[in-house]
């Protein structure tokens, strides 16, 4: 009776089994296990071959590490490349995205399941006309694609420009703290992000409940048609939690009157 009543209460209260295929999920291995286009960066502000100078409000929310996806290298500047065009409006807003970084990584869930990540953007577009508007709708996007089915947006961020069709929330100048920083090691090139950070630190984006399949998670950020100044989309921490199945929980559960059937029959 006692063994019976302790494994319902450890199944009931333990996640399923297998539901965290995502590796180096706060990228203190480099980027393994994830594919990258662009200049994306793994970044300590504690020191390291990339790092962040003249900067305090951006610590790993968790580890030492954490991913910089940047648009520099702008390709209006002489001697630049040619940036990555994406090929397509993501935001709906007259203009293709360029100079674009992407990070991505596939990825099968074995049960339902939710997944979390930290981000937070930077940009220096807001110095074009004083800090008070942005000259681009530069964007940043996080989004999981299911195999089959519809892409499930996390992050959609513009920056406020007039462009923008309000698909993508509109991150104003007034969203920004103003603390200045660059990235410090020229290799990729570095970007340098004049109006820091948004909202001074890292904030939380949750899925809802997934189902069990195949998807592949992916982080962009890309230039809106001016390609003179840097946005860059930071993420850390990232979490895949299990969810016990409904149709498991109400099994267990219905095993809970046999239970107190036999516990008025022994008076235990």
């Amino acid at each position: 009776m006692r063994t019976l009543a302790l494994l319902l209460t450890a199944a009931l209260a333990a996640p399923s089994a297998g539901a965290a295929p995502l590796t180096n999920l706060s990228f203190e291995s480099d980027l393994t296990g994830w594919t990258a286009t662009g200049n994306v960066q793994r970044i300590s502000p504690l020191g390291g071959t990339k790092n962040i100078s003249g900067q305090t409000g951006f610590p790993a929310s968790d580890g030492n590490w954490f991913a910089l996806l940047s648009t520099s290298p702008d390709e209006s500047i002489p001697g630049n490349p040619v940036g990555v065009d994406s090929g397509v409006d993501r935001d709906n807003s007259g203009f293709n995205e360029f100079d674009i970084a992407t990070l991505s990584q596939p990825f099968t869930l074995n049960t339902p399941s939710t997944l979390s990540l930290d981000w937070t953007v930077a940009t220096s577009e807001f110095t074009e006309d004083g800090g008070t508007h942005a000259f681009a709708a530069d964007i940043a996007e996080i989004r999981l694609l299911p195999a089959a089915g519809a892409p499930i947006p996390l992050v959609q961020v513009s920056l406020d420009d007039g462009f923008n069709d309000g698909s993508f929330t509109v991150l104003p100048a007034a969203a920004f703290s103003g603390t200045s920083w660059t990235t410090s090691d020229p290799t990729p090139p570095a970007s340098s992000f004049s109006d820091g950070s948004y909202n001074s630190g890292f904030q939380t984006a949750s899925s809802g409940l997934l189902a069990a399949g195949d998807y592949t998670l992916e982080l962009f950020v890309g230039d809106e048609w001016d390609g003179g100044a840097d946005t860059g989309l930071l993420v850390d921490n990232l979490q895949v939690t299990a969810v016990p199945e409904p149709a498991s929980a109400a099994l267990l559960l219905s095993l809970l009157p046999a239970v107190a059937l036999r516990r008025r029959w022994t008076g235990r």
